[in-house]
């Protein structure tokens, strides 16, 4: 079989190689017209209560590249013990190599008018 395949494929080398030539053209014009999406809404449908969260998070936020929102929901979060974790928590990530800044309650600075400029400043 083989051996007849080698005999076919010299004798009409001509037509082999013009075919060859012919499918891999046309593979290269199809492989330039791939083109990558980093977007999943082909996979995930629009009416997804998740898919819905995302769209409402970056219309909020803006780009999501390189931003963490983390939320906290308790009903004690001003309680001593919670309010001394979250404050603990927010010096841990700003020791994180990477993170630029955090932003958290803890951190909140108080604006008052300062009463020699009459502007608001930190108190």
């Amino acid at each position: 079989m083989w051996y007849s395949l080698g005999k076919k494929i010299l004798k009409n080398r001509l037509a082999a190689l013009l075919t060859l030539l012919v499918l891999t053209s046309i593979m290269g014009y199809y492989a330039a017209q791939v083109k990558l999406s980093y977007d999943f809404t082909r996979a995930v449908p629009t009416d997804n209560p998740k898919y819905v969260d995302y769209q409402n998070f970056l219309q909020k936020f803006g780009a999501d590249g390189n931003t963490i929102v983390l939320g906290i929901e308790s009903n004690s979060f001003f309680s001593k013990e919670l309010f001394n974790k979250v404050s603990d928590l927010h010096k841990e990530l700003k020791t994180v190599s990477g993170v630029t800044g955090v932003l958290s309650i803890p951190e909140t600075v108080t604006l008052g008018t300062d009463s020699a400029t009459g502007k608001l400043a930190p108190q």
